[in-house]
């Protein structure tokens, strides 16, 4: 049964605040939150809860066990958040897919931020105060924890403690005695128990500094199409200045020191080795600079009592890429760390080198879009697709890939057209150079059956996202006219940006690719269609192109489906002619 109760604003505000006035009379009693949304990346949920907290004062977001973090209403008593669920999903101030929620996954409260920490044994520390040891009162509660924590995440953490200066090893996920020193010592420095394990609140204290850091340099990823660079960048502290091939000038704002080059040219492992020696000489290095070379990327750096100097250059399918940053040493307390966090940011762009005959000379160039964290040449449109062989072969709606000059995945692949069949309203991508993802999807044997449970997964909103989410729904039967021949129509909401993403059974396994929402339609919002597996294999097998079918038949958890989909859904850039 579908409910539609169209609540005026004020009083489902009222709803959610008599439900918690409820919760304060009955603090002994369970408590429930409504989980509204969830996101890998701190800054999409601190965005994603800010604008939830306009309409329901009560918004928080937590960091969970998953490593993700649940934006969630609450808490309230379970009859309430029960009735408010159905009330604000049926009006459509909250997700279709939102649901009620324990809190027993919930680590630690990352928006809003308290402004004390709070020790597990229960100790409160005030900002201005001297800290005080706090003492990890569970190291087994801490260890099992981190079980349940994804490779993604424990790569993350690893990224944090690189810029806090605990950290310098390959960012993995593998927690070895490299990773077990580093934790120690962040939990040193911050006078926690050096366990060598991250309790909930060392985490958000971490992620607490993190973000204070970030918004003091004003750090920004940069798409630098010029040199072919994807890149942080501190933009509080320096602006575009010049182009002097093979460097792109960056220079200091205001009266600060720091100036930033990005490196771009062609050649080979020899021309890389012969780079060398003209950087040193072009930052004025003297002879006793340390340098660590391997076979297809070396490090630069060199400090003295007038300046720091940091170098990445790496060599990549014949293009040679890096960055300089040359800052004075009294803001080594930030940019020591920040050089190595910048290293592990770069990301070059295939195909794409600094012009060695660009100069100043030419018309001027308006870079201030770029130099915002903006990319001048933004993609003509997103959309979503899935990873289907370890080849690297995508699925995708044939709109998402009409009229382009480029097609790119999140990844940064660069995608070739390999089929496509405007019937079934599909394209086949295939990377244009060697790559293997971490996973793909498996297709369903089986036509899904009226009434079973479904999942569809992808960018809902391209421009805003970086990693897919799942909206859930159910089969309501096949198609019954010519013009939907091959398809089946689904009860859930979606929205355009995930046309071309799977529709997963209750296993995972890709039922179908979830077509284009009609604008201007009469029908209802939740009703949409997809293109059946079937159609689609029988075109895979047409053009011989590999793909795999599930053998399991065991339904999984939700969150297990969430997981699986991340890793094979992708974001598809297309780029105009």
């Amino acid at each position: 049964m579908r409910f539609r109760v169209d609540l005026p604003k004020i009083f489902r505000a009222v709803l959610i605040s008599v439900s918690l006035i409820f919760s304060g009379l009955s603090a002994a009693a369970a408590q429930s939150f409504i989980q509204v949304q969830s996101h890998a990346t701190i800054r999409d949920t601190k965005q994603s809860a800010q604008a939830f907290a306009r309409d329901f004062a009560q918004t928080k977001a937590f960091l969970t066990k998953s490593g993700w973090y649940a934006i969630v209403i609450g808490p309230m008593p379970p009859d309430a958040a029960l009735s408010a669920l159905r009330d604000l999903t049926a009006s459509g101030q909250i997700p279709g897919d939102s649901f009620i929620s324990s809190g027993d996954s919930h680590l630690s409260q990352l928006w809003p931020i308290n402004v004390a920490t709070t020790g597990s044994a229960g100790d409160t520390v005030a900002a201005e105060e001297t800290p005080v040891i706090i003492r990890d009162s569970d190291l087994k509660a801490s260890k099992r924890v981190e079980k349940g924590w994804s490779r993604a995440y424990k790569m993350r953490l690893q990224r944090y403690m690189t810029w806090t200066g605990d950290y310098d090893k390959a960012i993995d996920g593998d927690y070895g005695r490299g990773t077990r020193a580093a934790i120690k010592s962040f939990q040193a420095r911050n006078k926690f128990e050096t366990t060598g394990y991250l309790t909930g609140d060392q985490i958000a204290l971490m992620i607490g500094q993190y973000d204070a850091f970030f918004a003091r340099l004003g750090v920004k990823k940069v798409r630098d199409l010029d040199a072919g660079i994807e890149i942080d960048m501190p933009l509080a502290l320096v602006a575009f200045e010049r182009f002097s091939p093979p460097f792109v000038r960056y220079g200091a704002r205001g009266d600060g020191s720091l100036s930033v080059r990005l490196i771009s040219a062609t050649g080979g492992r020899d021309a890389l080795r012969d780079l060398i020696e003209p950087l040193a000489v072009d930052h004025a290095l003297p002879n006793d600079f340390l340098r660590q070379i391997k076979r297809d990327w070396f490090v630069i750096s060199y400090a003295d009592d007038r300046r720091a100097t940091y170098i990445y250059v790496q060599h990549d399918n014949g293009l040679i890429k890096g960055f300089s940053m040359v800052w004075s040493p009294e803001k080594d307390g930030d940019l020591l760390s920040f050089a190595q966090s910048m290293r592990h940011s770069f990301v070059p762009i295939a195909d794409y080198y600094l012009d060695p005959t660009l100069s100043n000379s030419q018309p001027d160039i308006d870079r201030s879009a770029l130099t915002s964290g903006l990319d001048i040449d933004s993609p003509k449109h997103q959309g979503t697709g899935f990873l289907i062989s370890a080849a690297g072969v995508v699925l995708t709606h044939v709109a998402n890939v009409r009229d382009c000059r480029r097609i790119t995945t999140d990844a940064g692949v660069n995608m070739a057209v390999l089929a496509r069949d405007p019937a079934l309203k599909l394209a086949v991508l295939r990377p244009k150079r060697a790559y293997t993802p971490r996973s793909f999807a498996l297709f369903a044997d089986d036509t899904p059956f009226t009434g079973a449970e479904i999942a569809v997964s992808g960018f809902s909103y391209p421009a805003e996202m970086e990693v897919s989410s799942l909206n859930f729904g159910t089969v309501t039967g096949s198609a019954t006219t010519p013009k939907r021949a091959g398809q089946v129509r689904l009860d859930v909401r979606v929205s355009p940006g995930d046309a071309g993403g799977p529709v997963l059974d209750n296993r995972g396994a890709v039922i179908g690719m979830q077509l284009m929402t009609q604008s201007g339609s009469t029908r209802p919002g939740y009703v949409n269609f997809a293109a059946q597996a079937d159609g689609i294999t029988k075109l895979l097998d047409t053009r011989g192109i590999t793909y795999g079918r599930i053998a399991a038949y065991d339904p999984v958890d939700p969150e297990d489906i969430a997981a699986m989909a991340r890793d094979f859904t992708v974001k598809l850039s297309c780029w105009s002619p």
